[in-house]
């Protein structure tokens, strides 16, 4: 598994949990700050083994090259739900990496499963945001809230597991801080985040005019411009601390122009949110990085 580096916060949570688990958790937090792994963590402490091969644990997914998780899944897992559980097995646990994505229809069949869960049977969720569950669903849930780490946690963390110190800036810069993304970045693991990672840099390293060209072929990907626009603000953030520690002539400007990107990419998101004018957000965005 991945290093996790996890907020002081948040790490105080996840050892509660671990002594005392809920019937069902609510993992929260952006994309790229390291739920699966947080998810996967929690499995196999509470198994107190590998969760590859312990036949007690299923993992729920969208199928792939979709996003959403329909009520087929459920139904699936309402027959696994059924299985008799051994006495030498501690629990049955049930994960939702993406629970975003499921359905209306799949979380309204999930509420059952939540409402009445068989003995010794955990369900552990994972979303970016809670408002894209129902709120039956929330009300059945211990949130655990997954806050991004300091700078110095994340660089400190990685160097221990044998990074150089450049290749830790970088990757923290390219990743705008956030663990579970940086930690994928470093180990050279697939990420949905990493192409719009690339797409970002690219963005920053060319000229305006090359920016333009670039808007034709995003505006068609809403959701992978939405990622690049997602990145860009969270490497704007950690540039800006990175470059507030550091007091030579020049930390002013690299300041002032991460502040400018910010405010482009953040203002490329909310005009998403409220227009379907994607050329147009998009050539906004590029003429103001």
């Amino acid at each position: 598994m991945a290093t996790i580096v996890l907020h002081d916060l948040t790490s105080a949570h996840v050892r509660h949990y671990i002594q005392q688990p809920a019937h069902a958790l609510l993992i929260v937090g952006p994309t790229g700050i390291g739920k699966q792994f947080l998810a996967q963590h929690l499995a196999k402490e509470l198994i107190k083994g590998d969760v590859g091969t312990y036949a007690y644990i299923k993992f729920i997914e969208p199928e792939k090259d979709k996003s959403s998780i329909g009520i087929e899944a459920i139904r699936e897992l309402q027959h696994f739900l059924k299985l008799k559980l051994p006495t030498n097995a501690p629990w049955r646990i049930i994960v939702i990496p993406q629970a975003q994505g499921l359905t209306t229809e799949a979380q309204n069949a999930l509420l059952k499963s939540l409402e009445e869960p068989p003995e010794r049977t955990l369900f552990i969720l994972a979303s970016n945001s809670e408002q894209a569950l129902l709120p039956t669903i929330r009300s059945r849930s211990q949130q655990l809230t997954v806050h991004i780490p300091t700078q110095q946690t994340l660089l400190d963390q990685f160097k221990d597991d044998g990074h150089e110190a450049k290749e830790l800036q970088q990757a923290y810069m390219m990743s705008g801080g956030l663990p579970g993304l940086m930690s994928s970045l470093l180990s050279d693991q697939d990420h949905p985040l990493k192409g719009a990672v690339a797409t970002a840099r690219k963005l920053l390293q060319s000229t305006q005019f090359e920016r333009l060209t670039l808007v034709d072929g995003l505006s068609k990907d809403k959701p992978a411009a939405l990622n690049v626009i997602f990145v860009l603000q969270h490497m704007a953030r950690a540039a800006t601390t990175a470059s507030a520690k550091v007091s030579d002539g020049s930390a002013h400007q690299r300041i002032k122009q991460w502040h400018k990107i910010h405010r482009a990419a953040y203002q490329a998101e909310q005009s998403y949110a409220v227009s379907g004018q994607a050329k147009l957000t998009l050539t906004n965005m590029m003429l103001s990085l």
